[in-house]
């Protein structure tokens, strides 16, 4: 079955079936691939919405998920983007690659993790997520010419790189993939699968760090906005 594209808030959502489905998607459609979850549709962000726009946006977050099934009819899949990355990496063969993000020992563990759980991909180029002069970061990646590009920075900066870089390389794939690279050097834990299933990742985060409780106020605002949105469209 091919992805479903629906709109929602401004932005335009493509639905897949499966992470397998979006990974094979990825292979064959060079673009910057968004995670949207609730917070991101909330804000409406034109910055963010004319990136995903142009490009790819996938529900990342129940919220999202929600809110599609919810206003669209669509019983789509949550896709996490910590999932999504080492899915395309499970698949590629001798690609270049760039990473871009995290503290310097975080990254160098996750270079050191892909050498062993990937070792036919290729780090063409790898940094930190500070630096200074980002022309010149620019202007290495380029030089490098990756086909795969990860960027773990945070929204929106991390789109707004993906964006930069696009216009120099458009045959390449960017998946701009927030605190994914922590994740997969255990500097953070996700949820035990158990809570994951049964959508509660948000409550273990907020349990884990309670200084996020002022970003988790989005969760009960987007879904007012989408209930209020649904009531207005019938």
């Amino acid at each position: 079955m091919p992805p479903i594209s629906t709109q929602l808030f401004g932005f335009n959502i493509t639905s897949f079936s499966s992470l397998q489905q979006l990974t094979d998607y990825c292979l064959e459609n060079p673009a910057i691939y968004v995670s949207l979850n609730a917070e991101a549709l909330y804000h409406e962000s034109k910055e963010l919405t004319d990136v995903v726009n142009k490009n790819i946006g996938y529900c990342d977050g129940i919220g999202a998920v929600f809110a599609v099934n919810l206003l669209n009819r669509q019983k789509i899949r949550k896709t996490p983007g910590c999932e999504l990355w080492l899915s395309v990496l499970n698949k590629l063969k001798s690609e270049k690659i760039a990473l871009i993000g995290a503290e310097y020992s975080t990254l160098e563990i996750v270079k050191k993790n892909i050498g062993a759980d990937y070792p036919n991909v290729d780090i063409a180029y790898s940094h930190d997520g500070f630096f200074q002069n980002k022309e010149k970061v620019l202007n290495e990646i380029v030089q490098a010419h990756p086909k795969f590009v990860f960027v773990a920075l945070g929204q929106p900066k991390q789109e707004q790189l993906c964006m930069e870089l696009q216009r120099h390389l458009p045959d390449a794939t960017f998946f701009p993939i927030g605190g994914s690279f922590d994740v997969y050097a255990g500097k953070v834990n996700r949820a035990p699968k158990w809570l994951i299933k049964l959508h509660l990742e948000w409550l273990y985060r907020l349990i884990k760090d309670p200084k996020r409780w002022r970003r988790q106020l989005v969760l009960p605002m987007f879904l007012f906005k989408t209930i209020t949105h649904k009531l207005k469209i019938n």
